[in-house]
């Protein structure tokens, strides 16, 4: 078992809507870190029921949105007065496993919200205000839509994720480290960052962004004892990655990962772990890593 369990909420159907008071939460709910439920998708006690035992909403669970385009990334942290509600399945449910992690302080926020995340990371308690390795897991693909055919609006919004944010948090985090002279930046970036493929445009572009700036980062910080990495992972499966790609479209994603033995969650945070715990002296600049499926196409001749 993981640190962190992940699990889809249910679309119960319109139908539903207006039988009772039970809060159905869905994505249009969120607003500045807080669920604001419209009394007009209030569920009976029976509708709730049938769903109760496998959503099981408890305090301090995160409802993270999956999928809406300005909304992708909007979280809350449920509390003892929130639990009587179901979810539905734009949302992914997380929950710290605190007996596998033990102490933590957890944060949700949205990340493309600079003030929200200063915030945040000025309140942190004592004890965790020096940050020794920071992961910049930030990433979002939208779409697999030709240049020309693409919603502009994705575009915008994997730049925010992609670029903006992990440059702003990076950016806030940096000076302790070197004031310390020590920390470690690891940024999660994609082999998309290297090698191109039809739908990848952007979220390609941004990956490029990402290990451009983890090598030009080295530069800077030459003499500081500060390390920065870039991860750049293939096919990824177990994750809820490709569902925000595709917009909700499961048969999409079953057939992408169908027979693929595709890397798995688990394998990249072992190489984050590696990359992380190395002695002191030793930075890896860049790793880039494939499930063994996974190999390079010949470069494509368009005859016309």
């Amino acid at each position: 078992m993981g640190a962190v369990q992940l699990s889809t909420g249910d679309e119960i159907g319109k139908m539903a809507y207006g039988t009772g008071e039970i809060p159905f939460v869905r994505t249009s709910d969120f607003s500045d870190g807080e669920i604001k439920t419209d009394a007009k998708q209030g569920i009976s006690e029976e509708i709730y029921q049938q769903y109760a035992e496998k959503e099981d909403v408890q305090e301090g669970d995160i409802l993270l949105v999956r999928d809406g385009t300005y909304l992708v990334g909007t979280s809350c942290m449920i509390t003892a007065l929130d639990t009587k509600m179901l979810y539905c399945g734009g949302l992914i449910k997380i929950r710290a496993l605190k007996k596998e992690i033990g102490e933590c302080v957890i944060l949700p926020c949205d990340i493309c919200d600079k003030a929200k995340v200063k915030a945040h990371l000025e309140s942190l308690p004592q004890d965790y205000r020096e940050i020794d390795v920071l992961v910049n897991n930030a990433g979002l693909a939208l779409g697999m839509a030709g240049a020309s055919e693409c919603d502009f609006a994705d575009w915008e919004q994997m730049i925010e994720v992609n670029i903006k944010a992990l440059a702003y948090i990076t950016h806030l985090v940096l000076p302790q480290m070197v004031k310390r002279k020590s920390g470690h930046i690891i940024t999660l970036g994609s082999i998309a960052g290297r090698w191109p493929y039809p739908g990848g445009n952007v979220y390609g572009a941004s990956k490029a962004f990402v290990r451009q700036f983890a090598l030009n980062l080295r530069a800077d910080l030459a003499g500081t004892n500060v390390r920065v990495s870039d991860i750049e992972p293939g096919l990824s499966s177990d994750s809820e990655f490709s569902l925000v790609r595709f917009k909700g479209d499961k048969e999409k994603v079953d057939e992408l990962y169908k027979n693929s033995n595709a890397l798995k969650p688990q394998d990249i945070a072992e190489a984050v772990y590696w990359v992380a715990t190395l002695p002191k002296h030793v930075n890896v600049n860049t790793l880039e890593m494939m499930p063994t499926t996974q190999s390079f196409a010949a470069l494509n001749v368009y005859k016309g």
